[in-house]
């Protein structure tokens, strides 16, 4: 009995050692059955008899080389001069607290959205009823604040300086990448490369294929991170005895959070900087070759007759008949 105690004991220590290996992303069936249905498994389809399509996809994560942050931000004043004077004084506050982090007045532009009278309303009494009139009670200002940065980590540096400000609106964070030609010219040359090893082993199988005449299609596509994130939310009820006593439950709100999801690796055939730390885009092609498989030409065999003549001592002429196959 003691040694059986002993193994629950280990194998509860054990478990949540094992859970966390996958996150708390897997600890929800929902999420496990909506991977489950967005992971593809692998399909091979029979073309036709003559017909042999070589389907080539590639996948290549690229580090951005600079991003752009854009917060908004909203002020509020009795007047017009007063509100665009206290919007410039946060936005001069900002630019100089972001330049003692490396980020220049010249990367960082300020975008004009709107600016509107605020109205409120004014009660009016009367002897047996009362009005509410709208007034004119200020102006709105708002504006978005676009800065632009190299290091990623910089963000948070940001994002801190901002909120010192009274800055709290970040609206999004846009990935550049400066040649997605070269890119795109990468993922082409390894799915080249993968195609003729392919062909070599369709050779090995004794696939004769004719290389001379074949059709090509090509199509290429970029993932930003900001399509990539997944909402998630852990929902974990440790204890119903609240409810087997027939006490009130308040339930707690449960707050929800996303993460960055990159696209899965198992429909690709190349993957190019698979391992990655940080949101990141991905560029995706797909080469397809069509081929025409060589038909190959029956074995025929070919029956002639042939005829001998002989000439006997006698001067006597005799025709002699000789069956020969030749393939």
């Amino acid at each position: 009995m003691k040694k059986l105690f002993q193994i629950l004991c280990l194998l509860c220590w054990l478990t949540p050692i094992f859970s966390q290996q996958a996150g708390n992303y897997a600890y929800d069936a929902r999420n496990r059955t909506q991977h489950a249905i967005n992971t593809p498994t692998a399909n091979a389809v029979l073309q036709q008899d003559n017909v042999m399509i070589l389907d080539v996809k590639g996948l290549m994560n690229k580090k951005a080389d600079s991003y752009l942050a854009i917060f908004n931000l909203v002020q509020v004043g009795a007047t017009a001069i007063e509100t665009d004077d206290l919007v410039n004084q946060r936005v001069k506050a900002l630019s100089d607290e972001l330049l003692k982090h490396g980020i220049p007045a010249g990367d960082i532009f300020v975008d004009m959205v709107s600016f509107v009278p605020v109205y409120e309303y004014q009660v009016e009494k009367r002897r047996f009823s009362k009005n509410f009139n709208e007034v004119p009670a200020g102006f709105e200002l708002q504006k978005n604040i676009h800065i632009r940065y190299k290091d990623a980590r910089k963000l948070d540096k940001i994002v801190s300086a901002a909120a010192r400000n009274e800055i709290y609106d970040l609206i999004k964070v846009e990935y550049f990448v400066k040649d997605t030609d070269e890119v795109y010219h990468e993922l082409r040359k390894e799915a080249i490369e993968f195609a003729q090893r392919k062909l070599k082993d369709y050779a090995d199988l004794g696939v004769e294929l004719d290389t001379v005449y074949h059709v090509i299609a090509e199509q290429k596509s970029s993932t930003f991170p900001i399509d990539r994130y997944q909402q998630y939310q852990a929902v974990c009820r440790a204890s119903l005895d609240a409810v087997k006593k027939r006490q009130t439950v308040n339930n707690i709100r449960q707050p929800k959070t996303m993460f960055y999801h990159k696209m899965p690796y198992e429909q690709y055939d190349i993957i190019l900087n698979a391992e990655i730390m940080e949101p990141v885009v991905q560029y995706t092609y797909n080469l397809k070759i069509k081929y025409i498989i060589k038909e190959r030409s029956p074995l025929v065999q070919v029956k002639r007759e042939k005829e001998f003549i002989m000439l006997t001592p006698d001067g006597t002429m005799k025709t002699l008949k000789v069956d020969s196959t030749t393939n």
